[in-house]
């Protein structure tokens, strides 16, 4: 498996916003991509967040956000093949769509 990770701050000071954007290439390993989409099927909401799978433009995905901790996270298989993760501290959770759709989809698709 080969994983890429970048880090972006916003501001240096200790609660300011973070993001944290990783992607994994489990080499076509199908039993990867079936265990990790299986565990996604779920929902739980309550006052202090939620876990839930969700689908975006085609994509399994699965977000949680976490009230307490400040931390948001979504998890998106782009071509069936490369795991794109997506991580905020002390950010808006709607802002984790906008950080996935800087993320050239369509040429990390088209990747052999």
């Amino acid at each position: 498996m080969s994983t890429a990770q970048r880090s972006y701050h916003k501001g240096d000071d200790d609660n300011a916003p973070t993001a944290s954007v990783t992607i994994l290439d489990p080499a076509n390993n199908q039993g990867y991509l079936n265990a990790t989409t299986s565990a996604w099927q779920f929902k739980n909401e309550t006052t202090e967040g939620y876990d839930k799978s969700v689908e975006i433009d085609g994509m399994k995905g699965f977000e949680h956000y976490s009230k307490a901790a400040k931390s948001s996270s979504l998890s998106v298989f782009v071509g069936d093949r490369f795991f794109v993760q997506i991580e905020l501290t002390n950010a808006d959770p709607k802002e984790l769509r906008d950080w996935l759709a800087k993320i050239d989809r369509k040429k990390l698709e088209a990747l052999k």
